[in-house]
């Protein structure tokens, strides 16, 4: 389904994909303009990176400012956390928070949940939350994919916190746009308020994609090196999402395996 057409729209707000959106949005044929200039849709990142912390009155002006807007919120999988060890991928209906009090990440998941709240309830027109997981791509610098490409490529060893068998999924950028893609065009059609995880099934532990990454860095059989830290001793086994809701919608599913798109990144 196509998106073209002269879509006025306005970004704003922090995330570490804001940027990559933005651009999407233009590729689309929407018009990026400022906000005195009446957009049709506004784009809004809410997900905050280390050492940042803005006040939750920005983005309460900000859902005043797109009150009467349609709006695409960039949410977080930080919405998700268990205090359990339970190995189950998360539905959009299980966003909860369970961390200890003083720990950044609880600080990131509270920003998204918080956000999503503010934008959900205090606002006439309809909002748009994508849940993105693990996006990785050649266009992406954060992440773990990121930063194990990075330190295999210099021969650094990779940083695994914890046990290495948390189980994650990761996304290709380009299967990301596409999702994107497709959400977009269903909401400027029809704005109505839903909430999508956008991210793949495709699951593997943190300790097998260090290998992977190291194996096509440097050829099979090439001894990995790491570096365990154990700050994170109570981070999700499992941050998985469920994506049927997503493929109810669009008849999304991603085009790319993980080693694929990891292939293409390193050969």
């Amino acid at each position: 389904m196509s998106v073209k057409g002269r879509v006025k729209f306005s970004a704003a707000g922090q995330h570490p994909l804001l940027g990559v959106v933005r651009d999407l949005f233009i590729s689309y044929g929407f018009a990026l303009v400022p906000w005195d200039e009446q957009p049709d849709l506004g784009l809004v990142g809410a997900e905050i990176g280390k050492n940042v912390h803005p006040p939750l009155t920005d983005l309460e002006l900000l859902a005043w400012k797109t009150r009467d807007i349609p709006t695409v919120l960039l949410s977080s999988d930080s919405v998700y956390a268990r205090s359990t060890k339970e190995r189950v991928p998360y539905a959009e209906k299980h966003a909860a928070v369970f961390c200890d009090i003083g720990k950044q990440k609880t600080s990131h998941a509270l920003y998204s949940l918080l956000a999503e709240n503010i934008f959900w309830t205090s606002r006439e027109a309809a909002t748009l939350i994508l849940r993105p997981f693990h996006i990785y791509g050649p266009n992406t610098r954060q992440g773990v994919v990121y930063k194990f490409i990075q330190h295999a490529q210099r021969q650094v060893p990779l940083p695994i916190y914890g046990s290495g068998y948390q189980v994650r999924s990761f996304l290709h950028e380009e299967d990301f746009a596409h999702a994107v893609r497709l959400l977009v065009a269903k909401f400027v059609q029809t704005p109505e308020n839903a909430v999508y995880n956008v991210g793949s099934s495709e699951q593997i532990t943190i300790k097998r994609l260090a290998d992977t990454i190291w194996g096509l860095t440097h050829g099979p059989g090439s001894t990995v090196l790491f570096e365990k830290e154990d700050i994170y001793r109570t981070m999700d086994l499992c941050k998985v999402p469920v994506i049927d809701r997503l493929y109810r919608a669009t008849d999304w599913k991603p085009e790319r395996s993980l080693r694929r798109g990891l292939r293409e990144l390193l050969c």
